[in-house]
C-alpha cells in the first residue's frame, strides 16, 4: 500500500494504521522515517488516550438535552418516566436488598463489593442496619436526589454510551485501492450489544445538542458478514460511510467522541424525520504555534459559553410551547433553536483561536429589545413580536438544577400566595383553577402580573411537563419501616474507663469547633466541593490520630464514640467516618466474616429495574482476622 507521503509500505510490517487526519501536521514531515526521527529527538511518545470498556451497561440515564425537543403525549411521558418512578417506589417499599442495589449499583461482583463504603457493606453483613435511623436518612437523601434528578430529565432507560468509529471494512477497502462498498448501508450502524439485544432500531444522541435535528434514528445492522468481521469490536458503535450522521450529531468526529444509544420505544418511535444541519464554520489561521499561543488558547477556553448557549436554547423550547406550530412565533423560535447548534460549535471553537459572532442578545435578553423611535403600527408590531419570542427566563424544571433559582422561585411563590390570600381569600392555584369568566377584573390583573414577574417560565414544554408529572408521582422519600433498630449490634462489647471516655469527649468537642470554623471559612471563600472534602478528611485524620494516641484499642474507641454520639442524629456521619471500619469488623464477627449481596439471576426472587436477582455470599474476612 502507499502511505500518505506516497511511499510504498508492506502492510505485513505495520502494527498500527493512522489516517492523515489523525496525524496532525503530517505534511510538515518528509516521510514516516522523518516523523519518527523527530519524535525520538524531542522525546515524544505514542499513547492511547481513550479505551473502550470491556462491556456496555444495560441501563443509563438520559439528560434534558436529549428529550427537550420531543413532542410527547401525557401517556408517552408516563411511559418514559415509568422505569425511574418504579425504581424509586421499589426502594421505598422497604426491601433492604433493593436498597443495596440502589446504593451500590446493579452490576455487583466481589471486586465491586469490596470497594463499597462501610455503610453499604455493613448492610450486606447485617440487614438490620437498614433500620438504623442514620442509614435510613442516607437512603432517603439518595432517593430525594434521584427524584430531583428525574425532574430534570435524568431518566433511566435501556441504553448505553459507546465510542463512535467509522466502518473499518470500508476504510480497509480504501487503503488497499479496492472499490469502497463497506458492510453498512446508509441509515445503518453496527453495535454488538444492540445486535445481541435484538434491537432493530435505535435512537442516537450526542451531547451537547440543541435541536431535534441532532437526533438520529438508525437501523441496527445484524447481517452475518458484519457479525463475522466485527466480532472482536464488541463495545464500539460503527457508523456507515454513506450518510450524514456525524454532521447530524452536532458535528461529531471519530476521534473518541461518545454517543448514547437506546431502543426505548417512546424515544425511537417519536424521532421526527429532519434534514441534517451543517453549520458553516471558520478555520483558524495557520501559523507556527508558540508558547504564547498555547497560553492564549487556554485562556480562551476558560468561561466557555457552551452551557449558556444550551440553556438559552432550552428556554426557547419553553417559550415556543406557548404557540401553535406554523405560527410566526413558533417558526421564529424553531429557526433560533436550529441556530443554537451553530452557536454551540462557535463556543467550542473559541479555544482554537476562531472568533465568531455570538448569539444575538435580543434573543435571550428583553432589555436588549429597544422600543422603536417612531410609533408606526409596523414598528410597534415588530417590537411586540420581539417581546413575545424573547427567551429571557429559564423554564420551570431548571429550578431543580440551580439552587439560587429554586430559592428565588420559592420566595416569590410564598409572597404571591400570601398576597392572594390577603386580597382574594384564595391561593394562586385556586385562582388559576377558576374559569376566566368567573374571575373579577382585579383577579385577572393579579394573575397577569403574577405570570409576568414569575422568575421562571411555566409553559407546557416537554421538560416542564415531565417535571410536573414526577412531582405528582413522587411526592416524598418516605421509607417503609421494617422494625426497630438495636444500636448494640454496632458495638464491640469492650469496657472502658470514664476517664478515657472523658478524654475522647473533650477531643471530640475540639474537633466540632474546627469543623465549624472550616465551614465558615468555606462559605467566605471560593472553593470547590473537592477542596472542601479534602479539608474535612484532613480534620478527621487528625482527630483519629489523636484519639488513637489517647485510646490505643480500636474496639474500645469504637464503643466510646458510639456512646457519645449515637443519640445525636447529626453526629452519626462522624461515627462512621471515625470508626466505621471497626463497626464493620464487629458485624462481621457475628457473621463469621460473611456478607451477602444481590447478583443478576434469571431465577432470582428479587425484582428490580426489570431484572431478577438473588443473594450470594462472600467471605471478606477469615474468622481470626478481626481488628483488635
Amino acid at each position: 500500500m502507499k502511505d500518505v507521503w506516497g511511499e510504498e509500505v508492506d502492510i505485513g510490517d505495520v502494527e498500527l494504521v493512522l489516517t492523515a487526519s489523525m496525524l496532525k501536521l503530517w505534511n510538515c514531515y518528509e516521510n514516516l522515517e522523518h516523523y519518527l526521527k523527530c519524535c525520538e529527538e524531542n522525546h515524544y511518545t505514542f499513547g492511547i488516550a481513550k479505551t473502550a470498556p470491556k462491556e456496555l451497561e444495560d441501563r443509563r440515564a438520559l439528560n434534558y438535552q436529549f428529550i427537550q425537543s420531543y413532542n410527547l403525549t401525557d401517556t408517552q411521558i408516563d411511559e418514559l418516566i415509568r422505569p425511574t418512578v418504579d425504581d424509586i417506589r421499589d426502594v421505598l417499599a422497604g426491601d433492604y436488598r433493593k436498597a443495596i442495589l440502589f446504593m451500590a449499583g446493579v452490576n455487583l461482583d466481589d471486586e465491586k463489593v469490596l470497594r463499597q463504603t462501610e455503610i453499604v457493606k455493613a448492610m450486606m453483613a447485617c440487614p438490620d442496619i437498614y433500620n438504623d435511623p442514620f442509614v435510613r436518612q442516607k437512603i432517603k437523601r439518595a432517593i430525594k436526589k434521584k427524584i430531583d434528578d428525574a425532574k430534570i430529565g435524568v431518566l433511566d432507560v435501556h441504553g448505553n454510551y459507546s465510542i463512535l468509529c467509522g466502518d473499518p471494512y470500508a476504510l480497509c477497502q480504501s487503503i488497499f485501492g479496492l472499490e469502497v462498498t463497506g458492510l453498512l448501508k446508509a441509515g445503518e450502524l453496527y453495535n454488538k450489544y444492540w445486535v445481541d439485544a435484538g434491537a432493530t432500531e435505535v435512537a442516537v444522541f450526542r451531547a451537547p445538542m440543541s435541536t431535534h435535528e441532532n437526533i438520529k434514528k438508525m437501523r441496527v445492522a445484524s447481517g452475518e458478514e458484519a457479525q463475522h468481521w466485527y466480532k472482536y469490536i464488541t463495545t464500539c458503535t460503527m457508523l456507515n460511510a454513506w450518510d450524514l450522521t456525524t454532521a447530524a450529531l452536532n458535528g461529531a468526529d471519530k476521534d473518541g467522541d461518545i454517543v448514547f444509544l437506546t431502543d426505548d420505544k417512546v424515544l425511537v418511535e417519536n424521532v421526527r424525520p429532519t434534514l441534517t444541519l451543517v453549520c458553516a464554520q471558520k478555520s483558524a489561521q495557520k501559523r507556527v504555534v508558540t508558547e504564547a499561543d498555547l497560553i492564549q488558547s487556554n485562556i480562551d477556553g476558560f468561561g466557555n459559553e457552551v452551557g449558556k448557549v444550551t440553556n438559552r436554547v432550552t428556554s426557547m423550547y419553553d417559550v415556543q410551547a406557548r404557540y401553535e406550530p406554523g405560527s410566526d412565533e413558533y417558526e421564529t423560535l424553531a429557526y433560533r433553536i436550529r441556530c443554537g447548534q451553530l452557536y454551540q460549535q462557535n463556543s467550542i471553537d473559541k479555544t482554537k483561536g476562531i472568533v465568531c459572532k455570538p448569539m444575538p442578545k435580543y434573543w435571550y435578553d428583553s432589555s436588549a429589545i429597544e422600543r422603536p423611535p417612531d410609533d408606526s403600527p409596523e414598528a410597534l408590531a415588530r417590537y411586540a413580536f420581539a417581546k413575545r419570542v424573547v427567551a429571557d427566563r429559564k423554564p420551570y424544571f431548571m429550578r431543580y438544577i440551580y439552587p439560587v433559582l429554586k430559592r428565588e422561585y420559592n420566595t416569590y411563590m410564598d409572597k404571591v400566595n400570601m398576597k392572594a390570600l390577603c386580597e382574594f381569600a384564595r391561593t394562586i392555584d385556586e385562582l388559576e383553577a377558576t374559569g376566566d369568566d368567573d374571575l373579577t377584573q382585579e383577579e385577572r390583573e393579579f394573575l397577569d402580573n403574577y405570570r409576568r414577574y414569575m422568575p421562571v417560565n411555566t409553559h407546557n414544554c416537554t421538560m416542564n411537563r415531565i417535571c410536573r408529572r414526577v412531582e405528582e408521582l413522587c411526592t416524598s422519600a418516605a421509607l417503609k419501616d421494617r422494625g426497630q433498630f438495636d444500636p448494640g449490634v454496632l458495638k464491640s462489647g469492650i469496657s472502658y474507663t470514664r476517664s478515657t471516655a472523658y478524654t475522647i469527649k473533650k477531643l471530640q468537642e475540639v474537633y466540632k469547633v474546627k469543623v465549624k470554623e472550616l465551614s465558615v471559612a468555606n462559605n467566605n471563600r471560593v472553593a470547590n466541593a473537592g477542596d472542601n472534602n479534602i479539608n474535612r478528611v484532613s480534620l478527621l485524620e487528625e482527630f483519629r490520630r489523636e484519639a488513637i494516641s489517647k485510646c490505643n484499642n480500636a474496639k474500645e474507641l469504637c464503643d466510646i464514640v458510639l456512646d457519645l454520639s449515637y443519640n445525636k442524629l447529626n453526629a452519626r456521619q462522624f461515627i462512621w467516618d471515625v470508626v466505621g471500619d471497626v463497626i464493620l469488623d464487629n458485624l462481621l464477627k457475628k457473621t463469621g466474616g460473611v456478607i451477602e449481596y444481590p447478583i443478576a439471576d434469571p431465577d432470582g426472587d428479587i425484582e428490580y429495574r426489570g431484572k431478577k436477582y438473588s443473594m450470594t455470599r462472600l467471605v471478606i474476612q477469615d474468622e481470626g482476622d478481626y481488628s483488635e
